[in-house]
């Protein structure tokens, strides 16, 4: 098992770890490939929101040399929170190299080997420990459950970030559940007449945002089922708000999948090599 790569426009991972850290800093699986890199989290116990980065290769890794048993694809356990902390490092370099190696006690670590940028020109090798997963381990790896999108979802896109951030930040501290309804009832012709409420209420306090004119994602219902026109979801106000962290790798568009008391998932895409996928499933 081999990998070695030069890596390109830093700044890209960074932002990615930085979005994936708010779900899980601890532990995520990064698989590398000549296609595609993805890195995939989840928390940990019930009810938990998952999250899925996927990323073009050529867009931030260039001569890289990958051989595996498992069709040239390798896949490891790392701490998100320290790959970002040694990427961020790197941002600094003038030269980055990251490959696949062992440390002094034989275990399996990825080395980023930097050129700093200075007075002088200096080599910094720093070394994130690894786990090598298996076959078996690669089975078992929990991907993110969009499996409501095929069946009766409402798709709706999202209000700019900076409209639909400041509500949603300053209820996360107020209360612990949000609902949010997506209607495109009055929509049958138009794909810019999409409704988003997003609703608190508890005995002492209530209030709501409402964002019209959005743009309708394409329908998911099969033709010989109705059309699904209005979706209610409520949520961990606190994971919404973790997923609006995506505003750091600047998305252009996000789109929002509304199940009835199943799951919200939020597909945000920055350019065409680089998308997140998110999940939070609805609270009882």
């Amino acid at each position: 098992m081999r990998f070695r790569a030069q890596l390109r426009q830093v700044k890209v991972l960074v932002q990615v770890l930085s979005v994936i850290q708010r779900v899980n800093r601890s532990e995520a699986v990064l698989k590398l490939s000549s296609r595609r890199l993805l890195l995939i989290c989840s928390e940990g116990g019930a009810g938990k929101c998952q999250v899925l980065a996927s990323i073009k290769t050529s867009q931030v890794m260039e001569a890289m040399r990958i051989e595996s048993k498992m069709n040239d694809e390798i896949y490891l356990k790392v701490e998100t929170a320290v790959l970002g902390r040694v990427l961020k490092q790197a941002e600094r370099a003038k030269d980055v190299t990251m490959k696949l190696g062992v440390s002094a006690s034989r275990k399996p670590v990825i080395q980023i080997c930097m050129v700093m940028k200075g007075t002088t020109t200096h080599d910094v090798i720093q070394e994130i420990p690894v786990g090598v997963m298996n076959e078996e381990e690669v089975g078992d790896i929990d991907m993110p459950e969009c499996a409501g999108i095929g069946t009766h979802a409402v798709s709706l896109f999202f209000p700019p970030l900076v409209d639909l951030k400041p509500f949603t930040e300053k209820m996360s501290k107020i209360t612990d559940r949000l609902t949010l309804t997506a209607d495109v009832t009055h929509s049958p012709d138009q794909l810019t007449n999409g409704i988003l409420e997003i609703r608190t209420q508890t005995p002492l306090f209530s209030s709501a945002a409402q964002y019209r004119g959005l743009t309708i994602g394409k329908p998911h219902s099969s033709p010989a089922s109705p059309r699904v026109t209005t979706s209610t979801c409520t949520v961990d106000s606190k994971k919404l708000a973790s997923l609006l962290e995506i505003e750091k790798i600047a998305p252009t568009q996000i789109l929002g999948h509304f199940t009835d008391s199943h799951s919200l998932v939020v597909q945000a895409t920055a350019f065409e090599e680089l998308s997140v996928v998110f999940v939070i499933p609805c609270m009882t």
